[in-house]
């Protein structure tokens, strides 16, 4: 019934809800998708972000490092952390220097990265010149890995990932 008292033919009232149905679905799909988005391009660290990523990397960041995008991922046995900073050139070998990677070898042509290199913000599919390790540790059952665009002159794009399973 329509207010004016008119009845409304069950053909159209069908319709009606079906496309109110699809309206509904179409926006919960959008609502999740961004859901989804937010949750895979990672946010920008806090200062309590980075203590935790000094703690648990066991990375000291050197003076003028600026954090720009976290991705913190908890499994069902698994965990990482996804960071991306950016650090003066001048400071690089300083970063290396106070971190595990002090005494590895380097490669040029394999990336120790693949986390979030699919993720929108992060940039790691735009490293073609890079310097790239991979550790175990620094406890048991973790792994630490950086990648290094060595293209950079000025500020240095590093990225790390630290995962345990």
């Amino acid at each position: 019934m329509v207010g004016d008292g008119l009845t409304v033919p069950p053909t159209i009232a069908r319709r009606h809800r079906s496309r109110l149905a699809l309206s509904m679905c179409l926006v919960l799909v959008l609502v999740v998708t961004a859901y989804i988005f937010l949750r895979k391009s990672g946010r920008v660290p806090t200062s309590e972000d980075m203590a935790y990523c000094t703690k648990r990397m066991a990375i000291k960041f050197p003076e003028g490092s600026r954090p720009i995008r976290i991705l913190h991922v908890t499994g069902w046995m698994d965990d990482s952390i996804l960071l991306k900073i950016v650090v003066p050139a001048t400071h690089v070998d300083e970063l290396i220097a106070n971190s595990p990677f002090s005494a590895v070898e380097w490669s040029r042509t394999r990336r120790s990265i693949h986390s979030g290199s699919d993720s929108v913000g992060w940039g790691l599919d735009d490293v073609t010149e890079f310097r790239s390790a991979q550790i175990a540790g620094p406890a048991p059952g973790e792994c630490l890995s950086i990648l290094i665009d060595m293209a950079a002159t000025d500020n240095v794009p590093v990225y790390i990932e630290w995962y345990e399973t």
